[in-house]
């Protein structure tokens, strides 16, 4: 395996469909980081998992999972008591809504949450040149302590930082306690990803350029909005918006997650100095959206994720 120029930090999960959708019952790996981590080793960029997962039959799940599709999964610890996290989710014109988390348990009861900082694997740094992280692990003492250690060797190592926010009140035991949080760890990444919702709630706009102002070391800003498309401003000068591709959607959980995997796996394969280029960054767009876009045609986060000879396929001749 080659060495993992992406690092994704945070968790790794199990989505459980219920409901009235013909998916019921459908169980699917998940976890925002965990699928960016997948949707880069399938479109060719090396990527390594970092998280805490239980020691229980679903961690073994997910675990296989992860090493199955070519994530390098050294980072990964496991719990020897904490269950490893079940989303529950229903679906509803492949829209996602997320509903609790399996038997009621308590959100700061898993695995997840538990990462210990001196569970980083400080060897991944070294070989890194991208991190990816979300607001999530956020939510707990440990995890957050964790994800404070991950950002300073990211620091330490010259590795860029990628947020996804991917704002869930449900993960947080006090969400009145998150925006500033989260408002704290945007302050300290490079790039910076929101959906319409998160930026809204974080910023109080969905425009990219105002939200790139507001920060002053950050590269670039993007912020998707499903069918609409995606914003985008560059502290080196491109902005603008990219529209969504009309495809039919089976689910739409993921979607973002490929989205970013599409971005970072542009960024990681071209020189950081055409960040100044408009062309080149239209095309990094248009193929970060037609990632996201593909990654709704199937069920689940992971299983639908294009390759990249299958994104390239998809863009010819497409001018939408």
């Amino acid at each position: 395996m080659a060495s993992p120029c992406v690092i994704c930090f945070g968790e790794a999960l199990l989505d459980r469909v219920t409901g009235a959708d013909a998916a019921s019952g459908s169980v699917s790996p998940g976890g925002a980081p965990a699928n960016v981590a997948c949707g880069l080793s399938k479109l060719g960029t090396s990527s390594a998992f970092m998280g805490c997962l239980g020691s229980d039959e679903p961690g073994k799940q997910l675990f296989g999972h992860l090493s199955q599709v070519g994530v390098d999964v050294s980072g990964v610890v496991h719990h020897g008591s904490a269950p490893t996290r079940i989303v529950e989710l229903e679906l509803d014109g492949g829209e996602r809504k997320f509903l609790g988390f399996a038997g009621g348990a308590a959100t700061d009861s898993f695995a997840d949450g538990l990462l210990q900082a001196s569970d980083l694997s400080e060897s991944l740094f070294q070989q890194a040149d991208y991190l990816v992280v979300g607001s999530n692990a956020l939510a707990y003492r440990d995890s957050a302590t964790a994800l404070q250690r991950a950002l300073e060797l990211a620091n330490d190592y010259f590795v860029k930082i990628v947020l996804d926010v991917n704002w869930r009140p449900m993960f947080w035991v006090n969400p009145e306690e998150a925006k500033a949080q989260v408002e704290a760890l945007a302050q300290q990444v490079d790039f910076l990803k929101l959906s319409e919702s998160d930026a809204q709630w974080l910023y109080g706009t969905t425009e990219a350029t105002r939200i790139l102002a507001q920060l002053e070391q950050l590269e670039a800003a993007f912020v998707t909005a499903g069918a609409k498309g995606a914003g985008y401003a560059f502290a080196a000068g491109p902005k603008g918006h990219t529209p969504a591709f009309c495809i039919s959607v089976r689910d739409t959980t993921g979607a973002g997650d490929a989205f970013v995997a599409g971005l970072i796996h542009q960024l990681a394969t071209h020189s950081l100095q055409k960040l100044g280029n408009e062309g080149f960054i239209a095309e990094v767009l248009r193929y970060a959206n037609a990632a996201g876009s593909l990654a709704t045609t199937g069920l689940g986060a992971i299983a639908p994720q294009a390759s990249d000879a299958e994104i390239q396929a998809f863009l010819v001749g497409r001018t939408e």
